[in-house]
């Protein structure tokens, strides 16, 4: 991460395209970003995530001398704890009630979380939050849930672009089926912005999927109404429902059909 944004190139390559999510949303002349390469924001960032155990192997590998402990080593473990018990937490409270009361319970969380993190980036930066900021504030909220969290944010004169893979809100790859749980919560935390936020619209416009079937988001923050009215069909018809009625009320009007 750099002290001020860089322009992106663009055009560029399809997977490069992708990977920023230009294939999704086209930059209204130069995209900007504050890191280029993700895996190299910091030293051995992109290392695998690890369980306690493999950890536990590193530790007694190392003996009393924990000099050659890495502070990634320590992350990648932590990041898989964290999914592992997430989504346990969910298993288990379907399993005790039902599906339909855990998933309002994700959205709830999501909310509050959401919530906290936009009250505390208007604290730094103002209200409204100006859109270099946006993008500054998602890549510091991914940087710190950690290893393999890579998303590519950039911003242009109208809008915050979001494309993020291995996101550690996701379930870990023996629960993809449990995916609808991520969009639960990734969806309060998108409400939970706006409701901070009066004039801010923000939607996921691409996700994994209620089974996970993909590894991609795709997600959009404006303060534009006609941006969300040039969208393909399909990235609109993605958006939750209950979104969609915070963007139909904020002058958003592709979303009415």
């Amino acid at each position: 991460m750099k002290n001020q944004p860089s322009p992106i190139a663009h055009p560029t390559t399809d997977d490069h395209a992708r990977l920023w999510g230009f294939d999704v949303l086209e930059p209204v002349g130069t995209p900007m970003a504050w890191v280029h390469d993700w895996t190299s924001a910091q030293a051995g960032w992109n290392r695998p995530m690890q369980s306690m155990i493999d950890l536990a192997e590193l530790l007694g590998s190392t003996g009393s001398d924990l000099s050659g402990l890495r502070v990634d080593d320590v992350m990648a473990a932590l990041c898989l704890m964290y999914r592992k018990d997430i989504f346990g937490l969910f298993e288990e409270i379907e399993t005790t009630v039902d599906r339909e009361t855990a998933l309002r319970i994700a959205r709830s969380y999501g909310i509050k979380a959401g919530s906290l993190g936009w009250t505390s980036t208007q604290g730094q930066h103002g209200k409204p939050v100006p859109l270099d900021k946006i993008a500054l504030y998602q890549d510091l909220a991914h940087t710190l849930y950690g290893p393999n969290m890579q998303p590519n944010t950039w911003f242009d004169d109208e809008k915050v672009v979001c494309s993020r893979t291995g996101c550690t809100f996701g379930p870990v790859a023996e629960k993809r089926e449990m995916a609808v749980y991520c969009r639960s919560l990734c969806g309060g935390m998108t409400d939970g912005y706006m409701e901070c936020e009066p004039n801010l619209l923000t939607a996921r416009l691409v996700d994994i999927g209620d089974e996970g079937k993909d590894t991609r988001c795709v997600h959009l923050w404006t303060y534009v109404p006609e941006v969300f009215d040039r969208l393909p069909v399909e990235c609109r018809a993605n958006i939750s429902v209950t979104t969609r009625e915070a963007l139909r009320e904020r002058g958003v009007t592709a979303l009415e059909a």
